[in-house]
């Protein structure tokens, strides 16, 4: 390992704190936890298209719209998590 390699590397043990630690921690959980809303979003819509075919009711088209718009928001809520944190 040369010179410059080296100090890139104790540099990077530099910067690390717990402060860095942490922060790091808390974005991969919010990235996990928004993955998981958008799985428990897709199983809603899924259950609103099994709905729709067992319960004909007025307030279909609503019920899809709302489950849609709730799954758009959680993939909005991972791009957030993915490019602003």
């Amino acid at each position: 390992m040369d010179n410059t390699n080296f100090n890139l590397f104790i540099n990077l043990f530099e910067n690390f704190n717990i402060n860095n630690l942490f922060m790091l921690l808390l974005k991969l959980s919010l990235i996990i936890g928004s993955l998981f809303y958008i799985a428990l979003a897709v199983v809603t819509v899924r259950q609103i298209t099994i709905m729709k075919k067992t319960l004909i009711t007025e307030t279909n088209p609503v019920i899809t719209i709302i489950g849609f718009v709730h799954l758009a928001a959680a993939c909005i809520l991972l791009a957030y998590f993915l490019l602003i944190l």
